[in-house]
């Protein structure tokens, strides 16, 4: 069966079912998830839209000019985004704009995927669960120094990330290829590329927009010295932005293409300069003075808090993505690898009161795998009900004594003695630290003490499982197949607390391939409730929102997308006159 593909909606939040179940060209919400793609013939054919992506530029001639200003609290670690350390804000914020995707999502419109460097796709699905992606470049597309993009230079990016050499796993996490590991093989026919994978591949094309997949230049690429691309006189991109200059620790700088490609009425801004602005201070004092546009990705709830009474700024809260406060027990130590060690760890825990001081109040404790708003959570009701979500909490913490007391008779386990806690050297971690050893001790574990560490020493821990117990934020995509995958299954790349449930890992592989969108949501739910269940070591307690502020002169600033919600199109963004 074969569905040739344009413009595809990700329905109920980026799922490849609106593609599996639809018969028709979509866009917007999507199809129903029941209908059947063979019943109007197996070739399903979807055209290139040609609605405009925003305004006509020329109906609006001041659009264009002047220079986008964007704050990030930490210098960033390079421009290679196909590093496990390059996932996050601000690296996507100095190397994304330079580059494209070789599908994107629709301004506008999350969870839309669009065209980018492929002009469109063809999708065979096969006999024996696997498929078949084709994808046909533009020929227009080109890199900043003139050459085309080629289907080799979509190959050398597969193979990069699926894989890497010792220079691209540096990182807390496993590298980015994890994503791709039911891509099984990448051919070049032509100007196509085809594209095989081992599932119905119900997020692949989740994973192809998701930021860490940009396209990086074969030729340049290949002739560095070392394999990762370091800075801006490595960097060769197709994007609407071209790297111009930086000074390490201070600020980065990025020019508009004159010649971009894809739209030659894009950008309309001049430029993009990322300044790096690590204490809080200074930080809120630049968007008080408007010397930034857009603040600081990763906002904390108390600045965010402070952001909103300025009049001058855009604030908003958004929760339905998966950011939030997780304790995390080492599930191959003692002992944390007896289910009653960790239902009391859980029952102990006040969920409201730390979103009270790590978020002051604004989020939720009321999910498990996804939170209240996304379409894969548990109802509120239900988790309301389960075991760690009582309003009154002394009956919990009774039963949570009890069963360190019993854990304790049958193996001489002492919960006094000293427990480390790995408490990456951050405020926020810090004060999440504080408050779990308040809260255990209040149950019986008497001896937690933290083991402060910083960053690089936290994250070769983690990654070895060299840990008993931490507090700690989680983010990553919100894409079932790459979001489960990463943190709740066996090996997965971000499963520090070294968990390895098989009824787990089959709920995920049974989602991967479920018939329809109806069929997918209630098995992931499933998976919530038997994660919980059997209490793996990785569990939430507070679901955060996302923060966003900038300045009401910044137009068309989409950051609500799915996939990468910081810097999506900001081709299309404009600075109205102040």
């Amino acid at each position: 069966m074969k569905l040739f593909l344009r413009l595809v909606p990700i329905v109920g939040m980026f799922t490849l079912l609106a593609i599996l179940g639809c018969a028709t060209t979509q866009e917007g919400p999507g199809p129903s998830s029941g209908d059947n793609p063979t019943a109007n013939g197996d070739k399903v054919q979807a055209l290139a839209s040609t609605d405009p992506v925003g305004d006509d530029p020329t109906a609006n001639g001041d659009k264009y000019g002047g220079t986008l200003r964007v704050q990030v609290h930490l210098d960033p670690t390079g421009v290679d985004l196909h590093t496990p350390r390059g996932a996050s804000s601000r690296e996507f914020w100095i190397a994304q704009p330079a580059l494209n995707y070789l599908v994107t999502e629709k301004l506008g419109s999350p969870g839309v995927i669009a065209p980018d460097l492929a002009e469109s796709w063809e999708v065979s699905l096969n006999e024996d669960g696997t498929a078949d992606w084709t994808f046909k470049l533009d020929s227009d597309a080109k890199w900043h120094n003139g050459d085309s993009v080629t289907p080799a230079d979509i190959k050398f990016n597969f193979d990069r990330v699926k894989n890497p050499s010792d220079g691209l796993t540096i990182g807390r996490a496993k590298p980015v290829g994890t994503y791709y590991d039911n891509v099984d093989d990448v051919k070049i026919d032509g100007k196509n590329i085809t594209v095989h994978t081992s599932t119905k591949s119900q997020g692949f094309l989740a994973a192809v927009a998701l930021t860490n997949f940009p396209i990086f230049n074969k030729k340049a690429t290949e002739a560095l010295p070392q394999p990762l691309i370091r800075n801006y006189s490595e960097l060769v991109g197709s994007g609407p932005f071209i790297p111009e200059d930086f000074e390490t620790g201070a600020r980065y700088s990025l020019t508009r293409n004159p010649d971009y490609w894809a739209d030659d009425t894009l950008p309309y801004l001049d430029g993009i300069e990322v300044l790096v602005m690590v204490e809080d201070a200074i930080r809120l004092a630049a968007l008080q003075t408007e010397q930034v546009d857009i603040a600081f990705p990763q906002l904390n709830a108390s600045m965010y808090l402070q952001l909103k009474e300025m009049d001058h700024l855009v604030t908003r809260e958004k929760l339905g993505d998966v950011s939030h406060w997780d304790v995390q027990m080492n599930e191959e130590r003692e002992p944390w690898n007896d289910i009653r060690v960790r239902q009391a760890v859980s029952l102990g825990m006040d969920r409201n009161l730390v979103g009270e001081i790590s978020e002051r109040g604004l989020g939720s404790p009321y999910g498990i795998l996804y939170p209240p708003g996304s379409p894969f959570a548990l109802p509120v009701e239900e988790v309301k009900k389960l075991p760690g979500f009582a309003e009154d909490k002394e009956p919990e913490f009774t039963e949570a004594r009890r069963l360190l007391a019993e854990y304790s008779e049958e193996t001489g386990y002492d919960f006094t003695q000293e427990i480390k806690m790995l408490t990456e050297n951050r405020s926020e971690n810090i004060e999440g630290a504080t408050l779990l050893i308040q809260q255990l001790s209040n149950i019986g574990i008497t001896g937690g003490v933290m083991d402060l560490q910083e960053d690089a020493v936290t994250e070769e821990r983690e990654i070895a499982h060299d840990f008993n117990l931490m507090i700690r934020r989680f983010g990553g995509p919100v894409e079932p197949d790459l979001q489960l995958q990463n943190q709740y299954v066996t090996g997965g790349a971000r499963n520090f607390a070294a968990m390895s449930h098989p009824e787990i890992d089959q709920l995920y592989d049974d989602q991967r391939n479920a018939a329809n969108l109806e069929d997918r949501v209630r098995i992931i739910q499933e998976m919530g409730r038997k994660f919980w269940e059997v209490q793996g070591g990785s569990v939430p307690m507070w679901w955060r929102p996302q923060f966003q502020a900038f300045n009401k002169n910044v137009q068309d600033y989409d950051p609500q997308l799915a996939f990468s919600p910081d810097t999506a199109s900001v081709a299309h963004v404009w600075l109205a006159k102040k």
